[in-house]
């Protein structure tokens, strides 16, 4: 039986703000947990020792760990109470935490530790505890509204527990600019995926697998900050659970500019974690937000623009939107009313920065000397006969010599890695179509290029672990494609539900307890969990139905749809549920806990259910707590297919009996093809039996080629 440490908070701590930050506020309080060294276990499958520890009250927990040992194998599994979100630490990620855990939602964790059987010596103490508190109020914008929107931009984190903004830049793995008020400190975490917060602003952390510990040993900064020099260049470890680095896991960096830009009233974006007030959600507070001002100024280093930030924002990238090009680090605020006023930032041109580019530390690790930048977003479907076009850029890391020429395309459908050489469109641009790829098979891909210095860089940095991902298919067979401006044939199913069950309408814009203001593909309708203004879910559970769809002359079918879910800080979670049999039994085919607002995902169906005549879809949403504040949203419903109609059929039907493709015609050909017959040679270059026939075959036998 577990036993509960109970803590009561009894000093307070809260950093100061400097500029534009807006540090997390919480209480760190004494805890007192000591396991003692606990002799080697008889059985490593169970723990050695658990105990539970709470801060009552809080909206988050952290813990800090004293003279812990952890042997060999030896690893510590920390679970939050509230939601289920686990961290696994060992004795080298232990330190690469500075002797902490991550943030976890809720007042309490689970502390459980695992120890190797027969291996003795290992400890636990924690210390203390950080507990948050509610967050303070306060902005600074231009002109007398605040018009920043919600953003999922997967490049910029949060860095807490300073409240900074974060970016991950150049395809560096683990490198990330900010701000130097920012600093990052000894037990700064850098979160990405931060979801909304609670109704009333309390601190909901990502689940520990978007949370990185950093790398103090990598930090460069100026020392003495002050406006047009406020930098610092920082890495942050792998992550302590998926062992994945930060670009590995978000798949895009911005880019750095090579000098600033001329001042000429182009487009500024700045995406950070700025506070919010009235009448803005108090679930916006310091979750990611993004605006479009201009840029008003250029003083030596000093950026100067109207574009909308406040506390939180010190650190975020300046992003020159009509070059697309990072040109600076946000830093200071100072815009109101005034046609005349303006916030600041520290631009790429100031020297010290510059040169700590070059010579990156710790795990920040040497330059990577080529940054491989997609032009468009990654391709999720190509043309299973090839022709699918690709664009990237192949530039310099920064100040770097310019890499060697030429680009590599690597791509796999299942059956080997095919290497397509780009071809030059002339400066720092490089494109090709993709190669043919087996029709409905997910084709991974990635790219490569080489350094002045004649060493690979690959994107993402840890292919092929890590890659793109598409669905060879032709265009998409769209079974059903709503924004529900209407809904034909959806109906809703409530148990117990006294208020906030699925509708359909336009939300309310002056929303003000953290449901969607507006819908997620710009229609206008969605359903939400009550489109009454400050209605939201009580009871449940709240099912939205989809019509009947007939998939049993699918090839491959997918669903796409938008969500949206401001949960509380609880452990409720939007469940998506597939049905075969028309809603007589239902299997889930995945959830989410709170996201950062809308949010895409996908779902392929064969994963979950058969493909029949009578496939249903159905969105669950439940207030299981006491008087929550629970806000879901449903957009952009897609069911599609894979199609292979667009293919040139190649001649599959080489056994009789001829005009029927069968068994017999896969046997025929499997035949052919080991003997190297001629019967097996499709498609060019004939002459040879191939891996391309192999692909036409498959194709043909798939469409029904005669």
């Amino acid at each position: 039986m577990q036993k509960a440490l109970s803590i009561v908070a009894v000093a307070g701590l809260a950093a100061s703000a400097l500029a534009q930050t807006a540090p997390l506020r919480f209480d760190t309080v004494p805890v007192g947990l000591d396991s003692g060294v606990l002799p080697a276990p008889a059985d490593g499958s169970k723990p050695v020792f658990s105990q539970v520890v709470e801060t009552p009250g809080a909206d988050w927990i952290r813990l800090w760990f004293g003279d812990t040992l952890l042997p060999e194998g030896a690893q510590l599994m920390i679970m939050s109470g509230r939601t289920g979100d686990v961290q696994y630490l060992n004795a080298q990620t232990l330190s690469e935490w500075s002797n902490s855990s991550a943030y976890f939602v809720g007042d309490s964790v689970f502390v459980d530790l695992y120890v190797p059987t027969g291996t003795a010596g290992s400890r636990v103490v924690v210390d203390r505890a950080d507990a948050g508190l509610p967050p303070l109020d306060g902005r600074t914008i231009c002109d007398t509204v605040d018009d920043r929107k919600l953003s999922d931009d997967p490049r910029s984190g949060r860095l807490a527990s300073i409240g900074c903004t974060g970016w991950l830049f150049n395809n560096r793995p683990n490198t990330a600019a900010t701000a130097d008020h920012c600093g990052p400190n000894s037990g700064e975490v850098m979160w990405f995926s931060v979801p909304l917060r609670t109704s009333t602003g309390g601190v909901v952390p990502p689940p520990p697998k978007d949370q990185y510990a950093i790398d103090l040993s990598s930090v460069q900064n100026t020392g003495v900050s002050g406006v047009g020099n406020d930098w610092s260049v920082f890495g942050v470890f792998n992550n302590s659970t998926t062992g994945l680095a930060p670009l590995d896991a978000q798949l895009k960096t911005y880019v750095l500019a090579t000098q600033a830009p001329p001042v000429d009233g182009r487009p500024i974006n700045i995406i950070g974690y700025g506070v919010t007030s009235s009448p803005i959600p108090s679930a916006w507070y310091t979750v990611q937000k993004s605006h479009t001002g201009v840029l008003y100024n250029i003083v030596g280093t000093t950026l100067q623009y109207r574009t909308d930030t406040t506390g939180g924002n010190s650190g975020s990238c300046v992003l020159d939107a009509q070059d697309n090009r990072a040109i600076g680090i946000h830093t200071h605020g100072g815009c109101t009313s005034s046609a005349t006023s303006y916030n600041q930032g520290t631009s790429i041109n100031n020297t010290g920065w510059r040169n700590a580019l070059l010579i990156p530390r710790g795990v920040a690790g040497g330059p990577v000397g080529a940054v491989i930048n997609m032009l468009d977003d990654p391709p999720t479907r190509v043309d299973p006969a090839g022709g699918t076009s690709i664009s990237v850029e192949l530039l310099p890391d920064f100040t770097s010599a310019a890499p060697q020429p030429g680009v590599t395309l690597h791509s796999n459908d299942g059956d080997g890695w095919v290497a397509t050489a780009m071809t030059s469109g002339g400066g720092d641009e490089y494109h090709t179509p993709f190669p043919s790829h087996r029709c409905g098979a997910t084709v991974n891909y990635y790219f490569t290029a080489t350094a002045a210095n004649g060493s690979e860089v690959r994107f993402p940095p840890s292919a092929p672990d890590i890659a793109f991902h598409a669905i060879a298919s032709g265009d998409w067979d769209l079974i059903a494609d709503l924004d529900f401006e209407s809904a034909p044939g959806w109906t809703v199913d409530n148990t117990g539900v006294s208020a906030g069950g699925w509708e359909r309408g336009v939300p309310p814009a002056t929303d003000t307890r953290g449901g969607p203001r507006e819908d997620a593909d710009g229609s206008g309708s969605c359903w939400t969990t009550g489109v009454t203004i400050n209605v939201d879910l009580d009871g449940g559970p709240t099912r939205l139905v989809s019509p009947v769809y007939d998939l049993s002359a699918a090839l491959d079918p997918y669903v796409d749809a938008s969500l949206f879910l401001n949960s509380d800080g609880t452990a409720d979670t939007l469940g998506v549920e597939f049905s075969a049999d028309g809603g007589a039994t239902w299997t889930s085919a995945g959830s989410t806990g709170p996201t950062p607002g809308w949010r895409g995902f996908t779902y392929r169906v064969a994963d979950t259910v058969a493909l029949t005549a009578n496939f249903r879809v159905r969105f669950s949403l439940s207030d299981s707590g006491v008087d929550n504040t629970i806000e879901g949203g449903v957009d952009s419903f897609v069911l599609r297919d894979v199609t292979c109609a667009d293919l040139a059929c190649a001649p599959a039907d080489i056994a009789e009996p001829f005009g029927v493709l069968d068994l017999a015609d896969v046997q025929m050909f499997i035949v052919a093809f080991l003997a190297g017959d001629s019967a097996a040679d499709l498609v060019e270059p004939f002459g040879v039996v191939d891996l391309a026939d192999v692909q036409a075959f498959i194709a043909s036998f798939v469409q029904g080629c005669p």
